[in-house]
């Protein structure tokens, strides 16, 4: 394979690369716009247009590397912009600032290492690609229409996106794994993970450290794990394993729980707390944001047997899922 063949499929890479960087964020704007909020770098009336230069100028740039446009100044346009988004990526995840990168909008999460090395080489294939001296493409002006057009379009297609959010409150796309109708697969959360393997419900709970409504859904997320006839709870936080029993005795926590990585949490539940899923039988049958359906706490109150009077009620009267004297029926 000769040096101009490698130039030009570092170059194809790399433009495929930053042209799906800029489509995933126009894809699921809302996400993207509080990722640059929690940079604290920009007063919030800037936010929203700071995202769509960036989607514009990444999508744009994506699609002028992958069709040759001008080469010999775009190519280290795009390596000041790969390492200039680097060291911004790597500064806010080690200030903790923000979870990940944001460089794929959550679509892939990487660690602050992986991303900060992974656009160190993108940048080594352009300066290879660029030092090949790979010639401009022929007949620019059809190259020039496209690429305008993906630029604008992406930015647009944000900007209408967002329009969308704001009238609906939901995104119109979804870029979470996690979605209604899919296969729940083992491998989303770590080992020690309570899942139903085949028949049977578990509700799949994403809870934030410090997240007030997350506190709120606690007492009925121990009546929910506590029912024989209702979901098992399986909890998932983002936080190191160390700090997984602290947390479980603080909010008082009486189903299982596992800790996840906080670029791991970015990809599954976008960092929103609490984000539930329902998985039954193997799929996923409701996603619920902020709130649990009216249908589904009507259920566990049809469920819960009849209190008793206030005088003797204690916290003993909740049942242990875990006891020998509960089980599911077959």
């Amino acid at each position: 394979m000769t040096l101009s063949v490698l130039a030009h499929l570092g170059l194809v890479l790399v433009g495929a690369v930053l042209t799906f960087a800029g489509i995933a964020k126009a894809m699921e704007p809302a996400f993207f716009v509080s990722h640059l909020k929690n940079l604290r770098l920009l007063d919030e009336r800037l936010l929203v247009p700071a995202a769509a230069v960036v989607i514009v100028l990444q999508a744009g740039l994506g699609a002028a590397l992958l069709l040759r446009l001008w080469p010999a100044v775009l190519i280290p346009a795009a390596m000041i912009l790969l390492l200039a988004l680097a060291s911004l990526g790597y500064w806010s995840t080690a200030t903790g600032r923000t979870a990940d990168c944001g460089c794929y909008n959550g679509v892939f999460t990487f660690s602050p290492l992986q991303s900060l090395l992974l656009d160190a080489g993108y940048a080594a294939l352009l300066g290879f690609s660029w030092w090949s001296g790979i010639p401009a493409a022929e007949s620019r002006g059809w190259r020039g229409a496209a690429v305008l057009l993906t630029g604008l379009g992406a930015g647009g297609m944000a900007l209408g996106l967002l329009r969308y959010s704001a009238r609906h409150k939901q995104a119109f796309f979804e870029l979470s794994p996690i979605r209604a109708g899919r296969r729940w697969r083992p491998d989303w959360l770590p080992a020690g993970a309570v899942l139903p393997a085949g028949e049977g419900e578990t509700l799949v709970v994403f809870l934030g450290e410090t997240c007030p409504h997350c506190l709120r859904w606690m007492k009925v997320l121990n009546t929910l794990h506590a029912l024989p006839d209702l979901p098992s709870v399986q909890g998932v936080v983002t936080l190191p394993d160390a700090e997984l029993e602290g947390y479980r005795a603080r909010v008082g926590a009486r189903f299982p729980l596992v800790a996840i990585s906080p670029w791991v949490a970015t990809r599954l539940s976008r960092n929103t707390t609490p984000t539930a899923v329902l998985v039954e039988d193997g799929i996923i049958r409701e996603k619920w944001v902020g709130s649990m359906p009216k249908e589904f706490t009507d259920r566990l109150r049809a469920t819960m047997p009849a209190p008793r009077p206030k005088a003797d009620a204690d916290s003993s009267d909740i049942p242990d899922r875990n006891a020998s004297s509960i089980t599911r029926p077959a």
